[in-house]
């Protein structure tokens, strides 16, 4: 019995220290972890909107913990950009790459920490980005009121830009700095695309805002 039991044993043993054969887990690996800090402090930032987009089209928003930690993605191997804001913050920019194991990715952890933006920054509101007015071009030009504008920031998720009811005013992004691509779109009208670079005030404290037109042609007029 004693020999059968060591038999076993070195059997065992020998097939868990093979370096050929690994044992893969069910448990789902993060992408990308992001621990959030203030840069000035180093206390965690709870409260951040943190999104992310990998080359493999895969985008959304990271999941927060409530301890200033973020995951975003699972599983997704590839370049990831991440888009980092909080009103009290000036925005950042992260750019990584997660690499596949056998098994699962290489979770990536990045320790970010977000300045401050200036205090008298904070009383005055934020700036949208970029405003498109939606005009409709048929036998002459009128301002265009049923239309969509969405847009997208440095490549990340698509958005509806902001408007009032029967307004020809869009305003896309709040505060955020970049490359801007936007969409016009409406009822009977042809679609209108566009990219803009949004930089900052010279201050520091908001997006320069750009003002574009978008001229939808009336395909019914």
């Amino acid at each position: 019995m004693r020999l059968m039991t060591l038999a076993v044993l070195l059997l065992t043993t020998a097939c868990t220290t093979d370096p050929a054969i690994v044992a893969c887990t069910d448990i789902a690996m993060s992408s990308v972890t992001v621990e959030l800090v203030d840069a000035d402090t180093g206390e965690p930032i709870r409260d951040a909107d943190l999104t992310y987009r990998s080359d493999s089209m895969e985008n959304g928003d990271c999941e927060s913990f409530g301890d200033g930690s973020y995951t975003c993605g699972w599983e997704t191997p590839g370049e990831h950009t991440i888009w980092i804001s909080h009103s009290d913050y000036i925005e950042a920019t992260e750019v990584v790459t997660v690499e596949q194991g056998e098994c699962h990715v290489f979770t990536e952890v990045l320790e970010v920490g977000l300045s401050r933006r200036h205090s008298e920054c904070l009383d005055d509101g934020m700036f949208p980005s970029l405003t498109v007015t939606t005009i409709s071009q048929g036998w002459s030009e009128s301002p265009l009121t049923n239309a969509t504008v969405t847009y997208s920031v440095n490549g990340g998720p698509v958005q509806d830009c902001d408007t009032n009811a029967d307004s020809d005013v869009h305003h896309c992004g709040w505060d955020q700095t970049g490359n801007i691509s936007w969409t016009a779109t409406a009822d009977g009208h042809s679609t209108v695309t566009g990219s803009t670079t949004v930089g900052p005030t010279s201050d520091g404290c908001h997006a320069e805002t750009v003002e574009v037109e978008a001229v939808l042609e009336c395909l019914n007029c």
